[in-house]
């Protein structure tokens, strides 16, 4: 199993935190977001870890990682980012952003999941980010699931 994190972001919404430094470098109780995943991921037995920088990346410096580097953050998609990696994907590969809080727990069923594809969604999305924005879903990502209750549609 192998990790590969989304860091090329710059957080622009979370200046001035981020004037200097990645989003997933900003500290939530002393610890940086990205490293907080970094250590969930290795404490659930995943070490094949990849990184993908971009905005600042001299200011990420997490150790034994593999890094990669997406020159053109700025104007491309997460998408983009990801395939600056795309020699790292194969086998079983756990996908995630860098600017994200989850717990162990949401990784190891994620984990077990045995299907071809997964994704992890917080149900309870809706009521964090409307006191975020006056209408969360200019803001939110779209997750289509179709009748069969399989994914049918990730978008903005």
């Amino acid at each position: 199993m192998k990790a590969i994190i989304l860091a090329a972001g710059e957080g622009k919404r979370l200046r001035p935190l981020t004037d200097n430094i990645p989003k997933c470098m900003v500290n939530l109780f002393g610890v940086s977001l990205l490293q907080r995943q970094v250590d969930i991921f290795r404490k659930s037995g995943i070490d094949d870890i990849s990184v993908i920088t971009g905005y600042r990346s001299d200011k990420i410096n997490i150790q034994s990682v593999r890094y990669f580097h997406n020159d053109k953050y700025d104007t491309t998609n997460m998408i983009e980012t990801l395939f600056c990696a795309k020699e790292v994907m194969s086998g079983s590969v756990i996908v995630s952003y860098g600017d994200i809080v989850f717990q162990k727990n949401v990784l190891e069923k994620l984990v077990q999941s045995n299907d071809d594809f997964s994704i992890v969604v917080d149900k309870n999305w809706y009521e964090y980010w409307k006191t975020r924005f006056p209408n969360p879903l200019d803001d939110a990502e779209s997750l289509l699931i179709d009748e069969s209750g399989y994914i049918a549609d990730i978008g903005q």
